[in-house]
């Protein structure tokens, strides 16, 4: 009898699996499938946003009350100016207003974020020539309310949920990587479903899209000389724009 039920049980198995294999190849092609916490889920959309709105903000105290609106690249560096330290951090908020409305913090299976490395000045490894070797991990934290881009400066900033160590809905590691190189060898794929998640919510005070903030950790910014510069929605090289991508159940 035990034999009986165990062939039946190892049957049963063998069904399932084929069946499943039958569904995914069966899926019509708008229906793909990521890798979540282990596990595969069907999803039934997606999205890619690619505009929105970004702006530098200015540590040196000279300039901390210029507003660098539309700065042509997203990104966290501590530079020396005249010899003194002075922290960069930048702000940018993706476009949701056209997004379908099947994606809401429910829905969400998945959401990834593609920065890659473009340097404003011109040269790919300019803040990458790093004259000294200090950690250049950064921080992707997510802004807790409203900020204009036109008028946002050191002064103005808004803020932003807790850095590291905290819930991957309030902040993100980007973690170190070897400097000085040459070419491009810093771009980044970012998981950051549990912080859109909260932008989809909306409504409630500091669940809404304030967009995102790259900077480095809590008492590391007077450190130089380090950097991690990525493409903004306004940069010169169109293949270098950040890129959000949303997948729904």
């Amino acid at each position: 009898m035990k034999k009986n039920l165990k062939a039946l049980f190892i049957s049963a198995c063998i069904a399932s699996a084929m069946s499943s294999c039958q569904k995914n190849q069966d899926a019509t092609p708008a229906e793909e499938s990521v890798v979540t916490n282990n596990s595969t889920l069907a999803i039934n959309d997606s999205a890619i946003l690619d505009t929105g709105v970004n702006a530098l903000i200015h540590g040196l105290a000279s300039v901390q009350g210029n507003n660098y609106n539309n700065f042509p690249a997203f990104q966290g560096t501590v530079w020396t100016y005249g010899g003194i330290p002075a922290p960069r951090r930048s702000l940018m908020k993706f476009d949701f207003a056209g997004l379908n409305a099947g994606c809401t913090p429910y829905t969400l299976v998945s959401a990834k974020l593609f920065l890659k490395q473009f340097d404003e000045q011109g040269s790919p490894g300019n803040y990458y020539s790093a004259l000294t070797q200090v950690a250049n991990d950064v921080e992707i934290r997510r802004i807790r309310m409203n900020w204009n881009p036109a008028s946002v400066t050191w002064l103005t900033q808004p803020t932003t949920w807790p850095g590291l160590p905290t819930l991957p809905r309030n902040a993100v590691a980007l973690p170190a990587i070897t400097t000085p190189f040459s070419g491009f060898q810093d771009n980044q794929i970012v998981d950051v479903t549990d912080m859109v998640r909260y932008m989809l919510a909306g409504g409630a005070p500091y669940n809404s899209n304030f967009g995102f903030e790259i900077r480095f950790p809590n008492g590391r910014e007077t450190q130089p000389y380090k950097a991690r510069t990525f493409g903004s929605f306004a940069s010169s090289d169109i293949n270098a724009r950040p890129i959000l991508k949303l997948y729904w159940q």
